[in-house]
């Protein structure tokens, strides 16, 4: 593969973008449980943003067990906690799928001196490194440095998160529903 190959950029990127649609219809599935309404409320959270159900979430699960006492806060916390690791992982994806890419040249590197990001985990490895540009509303965003490797370690927490949160969840479902959890879906998550 020659340096500068874009192709090599595009099954990684996949795999982000794979994940996050993952994650965001596993955030779903914990919303619609939560609401307990009707079976169409699904539809209105078709299509929001990963901060909009991540944020929604939190507030449901801040609002709804102190009201009713329904968990043990230790399971409140570690959903929280859980939602966050996504909440931070979310800038780096949204980088990652929306960004244009370049390879790392030593021209580049001059033009962006001071301005460039670095590999979000370190330089782990010698794997060729990329620039990704994302703009942003009125503001200059310099380039983030990326390796494959790095967008495939993303990917990776990305769906360990997820699975985090929804293994989270499965647990408030288990402490309220002991009786019948076990034949329900929430079991696959326990």
């Amino acid at each position: 593969m020659k340096h500068g190959d874009r192709t090599s950029l595009a099954p990684a990127i996949g795999r982000v973008a794979i994940e996050s649609a993952e994650c965001d219809d596993r955030l779903r599935t914990i919303l619609n449980d939560l609401s307990s309404l009707s079976d169409g409320v699904w539809l209105l959270y078709e299509g929001q943003p990963t901060e909009w159900l991540i944020s929604t979430i939190e507030m449901m699960v801040r609002e709804i067990n102190p009201y009713f006492n329904a968990w043990p806060d230790e399971l409140n916390a570690r959903l929280i906690a859980s939602l966050r690791e996504l909440k931070a992982l979310r800038d780096r994806r949204n980088t990652v799928i929306h960004g244009t890419w370049e390879p790392v040249t030593e021209d580049l590197r001059r033009l962006h001196e001071g301005n460039i990001k670095p590999r979000p985990w370190g330089v782990w490895d010698q794997s060729e490194e990329w620039y990704c540009f994302r703009s942003r509303f009125r503001k200059y965003d310099g380039p983030h440095t990326f390796s494959i490797s790095d967008i495939d370690i993303l990917a990776k927490r990305i769906s360990e998160s997820a699975g985090g949160a929804i293994s989270a969840y499965a647990a408030i479902r288990r402490h309220r529903y002991p009786d019948i959890f076990d034949a329900t879906l929430w079991g696959r998550w326990a």
